[in-house]
């Protein structure tokens, strides 16, 4: 955050300009995320904000036996643990992220700590949190022979029901796919550049991802007096994703 003695200068401007300066040439594709109160700041500098989506799927846990430990990464032992396995990478993601070691030991040390595990017959990471009968995947990083339901298995404990992924899984099999449209939480990509989100939207028959004024104009519609006699209805804005029975 900035000190509130150097805000109105334009300093995020300036490191705005600096970064696209600096790498708008020297990459395929740029992309960031940002809360509610920038909206209006990145389209400024090319930018442009996308719907993003979010996999989710049913977990039951298998016959075999093997369980994950908690991490410390403040110990020695466990720190070199989380770092060989992440030179593995996340081969079950559709975008895998490389070279950000500093930035997922900011989260590792600070908002993720105690949600780090290690499954040692898998040698395998897991950054996972649980919420109810849910339980949050943030990421996997293992060598490519683990399968990812064998890991997932391991994880779960009694109350896990289903299993919501913070990445977008390559084997979308049994997954349900639904718009993430949480406070504080929006996606922008670079204009001009490759944009691999619309890559993933291969999956929705529509072959594209909503515009977020599709899914607020539904939004502002249920909420008139036009949609007053609509009750006890689920409608998906979703580009044809979720199919009918009928």
């Amino acid at each position: 955050m900035t000190d509130n003695n150097y805000r109105k200068m334009g300093l995020s401007r300036f490191l705005m300009n600096k970064v696209l300066k600096d790498w708008s040439n020297r990459c395929d594709f740029l992309y960031l995320f940002a809360n509610d109160s920038v909206l209006e700041f990145y389209p400024k500098f090319g930018f442009e904000r996308i719907c993003e989506y979010q996999h989710s799927k049913a977990i039951i846990k298998n016959s075999v036996n093997i369980k994950s430990r908690k991490l410390n990464i403040f110990n020695p032992n466990d720190y070199e643990v989380l770092k060989r396995c992440y030179n593995l990478s996340n081969p079950f993601s559709v975008l895998q992220v490389k070279n950000n070691w500093e930035l997922l030991m900011f989260y590792c040390m600070f908002v993720l700590k105690d949600n780090v595990y290690y499954i040692e017959q898998y040698d395998t990471i897991v950054i996972a949190e649980y919420d109810g009968e849910n339980m949050i995947c943030y990421e996997i990083f293992c060598s490519t022979c683990i399968y990812l339901n064998d890991i997932l298995s391991a994880m779960i404990d009694e109350k896990t029901t289903r299993v919501v992924f913070g990445f977008t899984p390559i084997d979308k099999t049994k997954c349900t796919v639904e718009l993430l449209d949480a406070e504080n939480t929006n996606l922008f990509v670079y204009k001009g550049k490759e944009n691999i989100f619309e890559e993933m939207a291969s999956g929705v028959p529509m072959k594209r991802l909503a515009d977020p004024l599709e899914v607020a104009s539904m939004i502002i519609y249920l909420a008139s007096k036009q949609a007053g006699y609509i009750t006890g209805q689920t409608i998906a804005v979703d580009g044809g994703v979720i199919r009918s029975t009928y």
